[in-house]
């Protein structure tokens, strides 16, 4: 049986991933950057930890800890935690969302226990790690794009998951990010 083969050469060339979303993300000669500007909220992982599994293996701020139910106030976050009960850092990162609406039946064979449920999709580039447990924070920004200080909120997202997309040579070129809405 013959082979095909796409190519005349030894070894394919695939096209860069890291640049073409670059390119889509800033702009270009020939291309209109889309590009946004989001907020990675990266919760503070425990000494050792590089992926959290769990919740434990997050650092717990001091107003969760000393809390004898376990839980943030949420209507008067501490300065420190601003209310997730976790530490974090931010960190401005530029990505592109979708948006899409899905219905989850809740009770089968009935019309009234249909939910919906907005989902929304980022695409940012190659990054550390990121885990469930930090989010995505939408913030307002002005006409040019930018991000409005005081940083003022529009959606925070819950990551629900964060998949890698690599190319040939198995290098990170970009993640793609499902996210629940609070």
């Amino acid at each position: 049986m013959k082979s095909f083969k796409t190519s005349t050469s030894p070894r394919a060339k695939e096209i860069d991933l890291r640049s073409e979303l670059n390119k889509f993300f800033f702009g270009a000669s020939d291309e209109v950057a889309k590009g946004c500007f989001f907020i990675l909220r990266r919760m503070r992982r425990q000494e050792g930890v590089i992926y959290p599994t769990t919740s434990s293996e997050l650092q717990t701020c001091i107003c969760k800890s000393s809390n004898h139910s376990g839980e943030v106030d949420k209507d008067y976050p501490c300065q420190s935690c601003e209310g997730e009960g976790y530490l974090f850092d931010d960190e401005i990162v530029v990505g592109y969302k979708t948006s899409r609406f899905e219905y989850q039946a809740v009770e089968k064979y009935t019309t009234w226990g249909k939910n919906i449920v907005e989902l929304s999709f980022f695409y940012i580039e190659h990054h550390e790690a990121i885990s469930r447990y930090d989010k995505l924070i939408e913030p307002l920004t002005n006409s040019e794009g930018e991000i409005i200080s005081p940083v003022k909120i529009l959606h925070k997202h819950n990551i629900h998951m964060a998949e890698r997309f690599r190319d040939d040579c198995g290098r990170l070129s970009y993640f793609r990010i499902s996210c629940f809405t609070d």
